[in-house]
Order: structure tokens, then C-alpha cells, then sequence
């Protein structure tokens, strides 16, 4: 079996002599940075679980005072918890967005596992008025650590 030689960040260096060798320009900082982000992304060993949510509990959850999302049992969210023989997926970050399309707000938060609850209980309002009431037994309680990342580009 053949084994291929696998990609590495530093070809994407913007002195790296293929570039001259082959008669090609030089790329950008700019486009050498974006190459090396989307390495980092393919080839990495970090599992992200992307969230979308709506405006008011977003703009609660990128201050740090909602610690919790909380998400009806579902298929959908099974199937981003639970793998096929039914093992609960480890992931290292949570990736919430506000909406969806290009140039959206986003941040990265630390995952701290999930549960289901097993009574239904009441939660209080938050600061900017958004309440979520009452959350029957079931719902999926996913535990967020700290906010690493934020990115509030408007729309």
C-alpha cells in the first residue's frame, strides 16, 4: 500500500520557493493565511458542533450569562450527540451563529458534555428580556465552558 506524503502548513509559506521554481506568482499574506486556515480546519483532529440561533438568545450567550443551550429532543440533534451504534460524540467546541449566509456573527465556545433532563423545569428571564419558560422532561441540556472566539460582524 502506497502512502502519500500529507500536506503541511508550510507550503502555504509565501517564501517557498515553488513559487518561483514554477513560474507562478506569489500569493497574498492575505490568501497564504486563508490556505492555512482551511489546513488547519480539513486536517485537524478537532470536532466543532455548529449551533444556529436566533438574535435574542445569541446576544445573551455571547456575554457568558446563558452557560446553557438548551434544545428539544429531536432526530436532528440525536444525530449530532450520538453517533450510529448510539455512543455519545466527544467534541471540543461548540460554534454558535446568528442566522445564516456569509459574514454572519459567530463565536467558539468550550463543550462540556450534555444531558437530558429528566423533570421539566423553569428558567428565569435574562437581561435583554428573552425568556425561554418552561422545558419539559427530555429537552437537551448542552453544558458550554469559555467563550474563545467572537466574531459580531453585522449583517
Amino acid at each position: 500500500m502506497k502512502k502519500y506524503k500529507q500536506t503541511t502548513p508550510e507550503l502555504f509559506n509565501i517564501e517557498n520557493p515553488f513559487y518561483e521554481k514554477w513560474g507562478v506568482g506569489r500569493p497574498s499574506k492575505k490568501a497564504i493565511d486563508k490556505r492555512n486556515k482551511y489546513w488547519m480546519y480539513y486536517n485537524s483532529k478537532i470536532k466543532i458542533l455548529r449551533l444556529t440561533l436566533k438574535k435574542e438568545p445569541f446576544d445573551v450567550m455571547v456575554t457568558g450569562e446563558k452557560r446553557y443551550e438548551f434544545r428539544n429532543p429531536s432526530k436532528w440533534i440525536f444525530s449530532r450527540l450520538y453517533n450510529k451504534m448510539g455512543i455519545p460524540i466527544h467534541y471540543d467546541f461548540v460554534e454558535f451563529t446568528n442566522g445564516y449566509g456569509k459574514g454572519k456573527p459567530m463565536f467558539l465556545c468550550e463543550y462540556k458534555g450534555f444531558i437530558q433532563l429528566s423533570h421539566g423545569i423553569n428558567t428565569e428571564p435574562y437581561s435583554n428580556g428573552f425568556h425561554i419558560g418552561f422545558l419539559p422532561s427530555g429537552t437537551v441540556q448542552i453544558e458550554l465552558g469559555k467563550i474563545l472566539i467572537t466574531n459580531k460582524n453585522k449583517k
